[in-house]
């Protein structure tokens, strides 16, 4: 055998030795959750999901949602309108004021 043989012989053993060493064993469920992880980044069990409904009970529920204006597209969200103040602006001011003072503040930081 020449020396070039002989090292890829070598190298060919080295890599079926350490291939071995590297291969899975364990049972089933451990071969998911460890797939599962690998793919998620988690470390969540498996949680096997079982539908309640049928597809015609999910489309007609999303044709509700859509007639009653529940579905949002892009920036199309619903409005929320903010309740009144009772306060004058000059009582605002006076609180914001007060409220300013370093001796009231609860950061004591840098």
């Amino acid at each position: 055998m020449t020396q070039a043989t002989t090292r890829v012989f070598a190298f060919s053993l080295l890599a079926f030795v350490a291939s071995a060493a590297f291969a899975q064993s364990g049972t089933p469920e451990v071969n998911q959750r460890d797939a599962a992880n690998v793919v998620a980044r988690n470390n969540y069990p498996i949680v096997q999901f079982v539908s309640t409904k049928t597809r015609a009970d999910v489309l007609a529920e999303l044709q509700q949602a859509q007639r009653e204006g529940l579905i949002t597209n892009g920036n199309d969200y619903p409005i929320v309108r903010q309740a009144s103040s009772q306060k004058t602006r000059a009582e605002v001011q006076h609180e914001v004021s007060t409220a300013g003072s370093v001796a009231s503040s609860l950061y004591q930081g840098a």
